[in-house]
């Protein structure tokens, strides 16, 4: 069964090495939240840009032991999720 969002239909679609900068730029939006406080702490450290760098990297790291997700709504991306095989 597909995810269904009030909004439209979701698709999950996974990502190659070559897409994982879409993850940086799906979660660089968060740097107001109180979430990242505690690893920007400054809130002229916490930019977009050091997000997108940071979300990017851990994704990349994550591919390497898993896979990366990317839900999508219309086209746009919805958010990011990876899934990693333990040793």
């Amino acid at each position: 069964m597909r995810p269904r969002s009030p909004l439209g239909p979701i698709r999950i679609v996974q990502l190659r090495r070559d897409q994982l900068l879409a993850v940086g730029e799906i979660l660089e939006n968060h740097a107001e939240s109180p979430a990242f406080r505690h690893t920007f702490p400054d809130p002229r450290r916490a930019a977009p840009a050091a997000l997108r760098r940071m979300f990017s990297g851990i994704a990349r790291d994550a591919l390497a032991s898993g896979s990366v997700y990317e839900a999508e709504r219309l086209g746009d991306s919805e958010g990011a999720a990876s899934a990693h095989s333990c040793p």
